[in-house]
């Protein structure tokens, strides 16, 4: 560094990366340091700066669990540190293959919960018309991108089996969702239920 001159010769670098030693069409036949740029003289100008490669991003399928009774919806408690840390969520899991076949084993996992996937009415009634078996259809499907991993989740209608016995789990009234604080999917759940789902009284 030119001694006393720190500031300036800094300055002096900004400026040539950005008026001349640009990455697309870098501006060498004007530079004052072209003899002793390493670049120019490979012929490798064009291929700097190097770009590193982007990792792949991890992608996971999971199913949630809408389980409505009389007018009121069961939301779990996340721990309150980790992502999301403290927030709300409709009862999910990471599933393999079919979705909706996954899901009662996820929720028994990760909730003990005990419960049935039930089918949507417009699969029902598509079933008594073929007089046929169909998968259960979700309620909808969420994708969500976090900055280490993307997300698919599959919505499903759920019947309880057995009374909720965890802690972390309890009844919310469907028309106070929006005062209870979700990450992005739930809260897209929460507007997919409360538009297209009619509660059982």
């Amino acid at each position: 560094l030119p001694k006393g001159h720190a500031g300036d010769y800094n300055q002096a670098l900004m400026d040539l990366g950005a008026l001349i030693c640009v990455p697309k069409n870098p501006r060498c036949l004007i530079c004052p340091v072209m003899s002793l740029c390493q670049a120019r003289q490979n012929g490798t100008q064009d291929q700097r700066p190097v770009k590193t490669p982007k990792k792949d991003v991890p992608h996971y399928v999971q199913a949630a669990g809408v389980i409505i009774q009389r007018g009121r919806v069961l939301l779990a408690l996340r721990p309150s540190k980790g992502l999301l840390g403290g927030m709300w969520e409709f009862p999910n899991g990471r599933v393999n293959g079919d979705p909706a076949r996954g899901l009662p084993n996820a929720l028994k996992t990760g909730y003990n919960l005990r419960l049935r996937v039930t089918r949507h009415p417009r699969a029902e009634r598509s079933r008594r018309r073929s007089r046929s078996a169909h998968k259960q259809e979700p309620l909808g499907t969420v994708q969500h991108g976090y900055s280490h991993f993307s997300v698919t989740t599959h919505v499903f209608r759920c019947e309880l089996l057995s009374p909720p016995k965890e802690t972390n789990l309890k009844w919310v009234p469907l028309k106070d969702l929006d005062t209870y604080p979700m990450g992005k999917i739930d809260r897209q759940i929460a507007k997919m239920i409360t538009s297209k789902v009619t509660p059982k009284v």
